[in-house]
């Protein structure tokens, strides 16, 4: 369920600016440490701080707000979580929310209407469709009048967070966990909800649970029963997780930061389904690192949005999942690439791009190794979404793992600019070389702390094709066309031939 459709900070803790449209019912934030994922949940956590009866800074809104009755909407917030701490009046501290209206409706039923009805004797550029929230100190108010601003609407956005913070763990270890629990007064659906949970994610063994919450297992074909305080930290955290987001029904908005904490690689994948059940009555945001919540074959719903800190533009960006429906495994934009075991990435700019190379790479093992199916498995090949590449390079691990970025020609310009925003960049990632000759592959790959990036002599991987009809034309498939015809040429391309030389019979 989508309530917040936007997002826009400016110097707001770790954030200088940032802008997000378009959330979705599950919203993930992927980036490096200290980029400011925690920094955008704390922010949507703000709805619980909300306070009407404000004055506006707009002072002919002030006027307004004597003759009707309309309210401006404030926050006070610490020192510390304003932008490095400054206090100069050219950096005002900017929080706006914007909302859907249909949610907001089903919400507080007309409260809408009687907001929009009082603003009709203000001028139109008094009047905005978003809470928007700024100043200089520590106390942040409207400027304009907004039809969120009701007081009741107000009220009900202060009930609908649910922020579930890093330090959780910390939070629920200090806690009698049955009491904790028991204090949820889940009712009996949602009880054998938690259980099930316990199964899937936890335990298979546990059967049912007893009165006092304690767990009913079944080991050697008899059933124990076990204290929830018996189980590890792990368990014990999960345990009120679950509690949390299962009993919160008026949590309209599920904050979760670093999900993966505490769980091992499938209890992952079932807290994902868990989230995703969750996304059809809730709107959930997640910031993490983990590959396992940035993977399309567990989620397949398109009510979902990535959005990835790039270092290159220093802001978060949206990811395109348009650009990567057909083969998702390999779209480096989803993260699994971070853990493979192959011994060779190469990273391209489209899906085109990477079935052309395949096929490619496929005829010149062939050629020349014997163990060729052995050769061409140790490569991983993945493309960068088109032109989000200089975003999702990010994405690319750092060494021992050998790493290869092929271009098209006429991105040798916005190659340089980019390995230059790289190097300097104050964030954990990976830098770049741009290589011009071949020959310097292989050295670069085996030798440097960077990774090369090779462009192209041609402008694009179809100039190297022996053309049985123009690419450009209409009616020409890349993704189907380009690899058939790649499959029918009898030669490698010398240059591709090259590549393939510097990277494989090096190693």
């Amino acid at each position: 369920m989508i309530l917040v459709e936007g997002l826009e900070l400016r110097n707001y803790k770790a954030l200088k600016h940032v802008e997000l449209r378009a959330l979705r019912d599950l919203n993930i934030f992927v980036g490096p440490n200290n980029c400011g994922k925690t920094g955008i949940l704390t922010a949507l956590n703000l709805l619980s701080e909300l306070k009407a009866g404000y004055l506006f800074e707009c002072k002919a809104c002030q006027e307004l707000a004597h003759q009707v009755p309309i309210n401006g909407v404030g926050l006070s917030v610490p020192y510390t979580d304003k932008y490095m701490h400054r206090h100069k009046a050219a950096e005002q501290m900017e929080i706006c929310f914007s909302f859907n209206e249909q949610a907001i409706e089903k919400l507080v039923p007309r409260a809408l209407a009687s907001v929009r009805n009082a603003m009709s004797t203000a001028s139109p550029e008094h009047c905005v469709d978003e809470l928007r929230m700024k100043g200089e100190e520590t106390s942040l108010i409207t400027e304009h009048i907004s039809p969120f601003a009701h007081r009741d609407i107000v009220v009900e956005l202060n009930r609908l967070a649910l922020f579930c913070p890093e330090q959780r763990l910390q939070g629920y270890k200090q806690k009698d966990i049955q009491e904790y629990i028991r204090d949820k007064s889940l009712p009996g659906a949602s009880l054998r909800r938690w259980e099930e949970f316990l199964r899937k994610v936890v335990d298979p063994k546990v059967k049912d649970h007893a009165y006092n919450l304690d767990l009913i297992k079944n080991l050697e074909g008899s059933d124990f029963q076990t204290s929830l305080d018996e189980q590890g930290s792990g368990v014990r955290s999960l345990a009120c997780l679950a509690a949390d987001l299962i009993s919160e029904e008026r949590a309209k908005v599920v904050l979760i930061d670093e999900p993966e904490l505490g769980l091992n690689p499938f209890s992952k994948q079932e807290l994902l389904k868990l989230l995703l059940e969750e996304s059809e009555t809730k709107q959930i945001f997640l910031a993490t690192h983990d590959p396992t919540f940035v993977n399309p074959r567990l989620w397949t719903s398109q009510d979902v949005a990535i959005f990835f800190y790039s270092p290159f533009k220093g802001e978060f960006v949206k990811v395109n999942l348009e650009e990567s429906r057909e083969v998702p495994e390999t779209f480096a934009g989803y993260l699994p690439h971070t853990l493979s075991l192959r011994d060779i990435h190469i990273y391209v700019e489209g899906t085109s791009d990477v079935y052309i190379l395949q096929v490619l790479l496929r005829k010149y093992c062939k050629q020349n190794f014997q163990n060729w199916p052995e050769m061409v498995n140790r490569v991983g090949m993945f493309h960068l979404a088109g032109d989000f590449w200089c975003h999702l390079l990010y994405t690319v691990p750092k060494p021992p793992y050998r790493c290869l970025i092929i271009l098209d020609g006429d991105k040798k310009q916005d190659a340089k600019k980019v390995c230059q925003k790289y190097d300097q960049a104050v964030e954990n990632v990976s830098k770049f070389e741009l290589v011009e000759d071949i020959e310097d592959l292989a050295d670069i790959m085996a030798k440097s702390d960077k990774h090369p990036i090779y462009c192209l002599k041609q402008k694009g991987i179809e100039e190297y094709l022996e053309h049985k009809f123009d690419y450009e034309q209409k009616g020409y498939s890349k993704t189907i066309d380009g690899p058939r015809i790649a499959e029918e040429m009898r030669q490698i391309p010398e240059e591709i031939r090259s590549i393939f030389d510097a990277i494989l019979k090096a190693s």
